[in-house]
């Protein structure tokens, strides 16, 4: 799906493969659920955001205002492939886990940017799932 605005262009990919021999990726191939590349106004790509739906859950027990709450989380694992995406494949500003949660969680390098690893909350039926996707 391409998108076009201002002489720029978006594409957005399902589960395009990023290759070491197209010197897509540095280290190994990879194959993220959804792509977004973002192009400048020669064509050039400037910056890739990936998504990545998962279902695992981790269980964790938190402490909120004084009570003892058990809250459905992302897996550690899910967290390293993000990075793994963002580190290894070129032109990866951002890689972002959907997951039916209770919580997103943000890692974020510096506040100002969306140069991140990031856990969205998306339960289907949810209202409150969309105010998370807001900030970006």
């Amino acid at each position: 799906m391409i998108f076009e605005h201002d002489s720029r262009v978006i594409t957005l990919y399902y589960n395009k493969t990023y290759t070491t021999s197209e010197d897509k990726s540095y280290s190994m191939d990879f194959r993220p659920d959804i792509s977004i590349e973002c192009f400048d106004t020669v064509n050039e790509l400037t910056k890739i955001y990936l998504l990545d739906a998962k279902y695992k859950l981790e269980n964790l027990t938190r402490k909120i205002q004084g009570e003892t709450v058990e809250v459905k989380t992302h897996t550690k694992n899910d967290i390293y492939k993000m990075h793994a995406y963002k580190d290894s494949i070129y032109n990866t500003i951002a890689a972002y886990i959907l997951y039916p949660g209770d919580e997103s969680t943000l890692f974020q390098k510096k506040s100002d940017t969306f140069e991140d690893v990031e856990a969205f909350n998306l339960v289907p039926g949810k209202v409150t799932d969309v105010n998370n996707l807001e900030k970006h």
